[in-house]
C-alpha cells in the first residue's frame, strides 16, 4: 500500500513538474464561499429563509402541542381509568409520529427547495468561472471546498475566489 501511494505521489510530483514546466497557471477557488457570498447567493438565502420560517413556525406549534398533550398525560393518568389512559396514550403516539413525518416532508421540500433555487446560479457560476479561467489565462482551477478537496497547500496568491465572485455578481446583475 506505501508503495502504491508513494507511486501515486511520485507521479504527481513529477507531471506537475512537467507541467510548470510547460507554463500552467493553477487558480484556487472556494466556490462553497462565492455562493454564500455573492449577491445570488446571498438573494436565495434570503428567499429561501422567508420560506423555511413558515415551516418552522408549523413545526414549533406541533412540537408545542405534543409538550402540552404529553404533560397533560402525565397529570391525569393517576385519575384516568386504564381504558381512557390507553387512548390518551394513542393519541400522543399519533401526534408524536405526525411530528417526525411532518419535519421529514419539511426537510425533504427544503432541500428540493433549495436545489431548485441554486440550480440557475450553479450553471452561471460555471459559464463564470469558465470564462474567468479562459480570460486569465489559467490551465486549472481548482475549487478547495469541494467534496473531493485533496489540496494540502496553496499560495494565497493562487486563490481567486474573490474575483470570481466580483465576476459572478456582475453576471448576475446582467441576468
Amino acid at each position: 500500500m506505501r508503495r502504491i501511494i508513494g507511486l501515486a505521489l511520485f507521479l504527481v510530483l513529477a507531471l506537475q513538474a512537467s507541467a510548470f514546466a510547460q507554463g500552467v497557471k493553477v487558480g484556487i477557488v472556494n466556490l462553497k464561499m462565492v455562493i454564500e457570498k455573492s449577491d445570488p447567493g446571498l438573494d436565495i438565502q434570503k428567499n429561501l429563509q422567508s420560506k423555511f420560517d413558515k415551516m418552522k413556525g408549523d413545526i414549533e406549534r406541533q412540537k408545542t402541542e405534543i409538550e402540552r398533550l404529553r404533560d397533560e398525560v402525565q397529570k391525569q393518568s393517576v385519575a384516568m381509568t386504564p381504558e381512557a389512559k390507553q387512548d390518551k396514550e394513542l393519541s400522543f403516539k399519533r401526534k408524536v409520529r405526525d411530528y417526525q413525518d411532518t419535519v421529514m416532508a419539511y426537510q425533504r421540500k427544503m432541500k428540493a427547495e433549495e436545489e431548485q433555487a441554486t440550480a440557475p446560479v450553479f450553471e452561471l457560476l460555471s459559464t463564470v468561472v469558465k470564462e474567468y479561467a479562459k480570460k486569465n489565462g489559467f490551465t486549472v482551477l481548482v475549487d478547495v471546498a469541494g467534496p473531493l478537496n485533496n489540496v494540502i497547500y496553496y499560495d494565497e496568491a493562487a486563490d481567486v475566489t474573490n474575483d470570481v465572485m466580483t465576476e459572478l455578481n456582475k453576471a448576475w446583475k446582467k441576468k
